[in-house]
């Protein structure tokens, strides 16, 4: 721990190397907020989270329901907006509900977090397929011991001691722990969004070679680099 500390300091001693660094975290920042708001989902940062804010209270379960019951809704109405009969094979709802949903479309306020019906579609979409991921996750780890079953079926797979082999038994027993576990939903797009950015691993391997070079260039400089020949297999330079 002691080394690691130092080897930290080593970098960080350096006001360049803290430059760099800030001018790569502010870049990363700018790049992340410029792809949030122009990724043509149809709706903003903004009300992505006030919808979740909102949800927050209900239970996965509840949220899930909630969601699911107003994107039929609204799915409903680009019928009427578009000027079809409510009463399409896609729907099961009895006269009542559809009366009651078009006198709801007719005042107006069904747009609670967007300024436009395919915008809040496209809003409760995502949602729901975030919720869904939630309350289906039983299912999801079922479907990995299922798949694991099918693959050790097929004959290029079902030879023992074979690395295949042994990796496709071993995957369900990884997923074994987390049988019974219950998700809680939370706002995750922007942090999958940035895990999976591509600009930011590029900042993250500049960053890396940033460290290495000034960790290289400050044992040379102090004349350390000769006890690398010290270390196991170990080579002057």
């Amino acid at each position: 721990m002691r080394i690691f500390i130092n080897e930290i300091i080593k970098v960080f001693s350096k006001k360049s190397v803290i430059a760099i660094m800030l001018v790569l975290v502010i870049l990363n920042s700018v790049i992340l907020n410029v792809n949030e708001n122009n990724r043509g989902k149809g709706y903003k940062p903004s009300e992505y989270r006030a919808i979740c804010n909102d949800l927050e209270s209900m239970t996965t379960q509840n949220a899930y329901e909630n969601v699911s019951q107003k994107l039929k809704k609204l799915y409903m109405f680009t019928l009427f907006e578009s000027g079809e009969s409510a009463e399409n094979n896609l729907f099961t709802d009895s006269d009542s509900d559809i009366k009651k949903a078009y006198e709801e479309y007719k005042s107006g306020n069904y747009l609670e977090y967007t300024n436009a019906i395919f915008s809040e579609i496209r809003l409760y979409t995502q949602l729901k397929n975030e919720l869904e991921s939630c309350t289906k996750y039983a299912e999801y780890l079922q479907s990995i011991n299922d798949n694991a079953e099918k693959m050790i079926s097929m004959s290029i797979f079902s030879e023992p001691g074979t690395f295949s082999y042994n990796n496709i038994s071993k995957t369900p027993q990884a997923y074994e722990n987390l049988k019974g576990t219950k998700l809680e939903f939370g706002a995750s797009s922007g942090v999958k969004m940035a895990t999976s950015f591509l600009a930011t691993d590029i900042i993250a391997v500049i960053m890396i070679m940033v460290i290495v070079s000034t960790l290289v260039t400050k044992e040379k400089e102090l004349c350390q680099l000769g006890l690398v020949k010290t270390t196991y297999k170990g080579r002057y330079c």
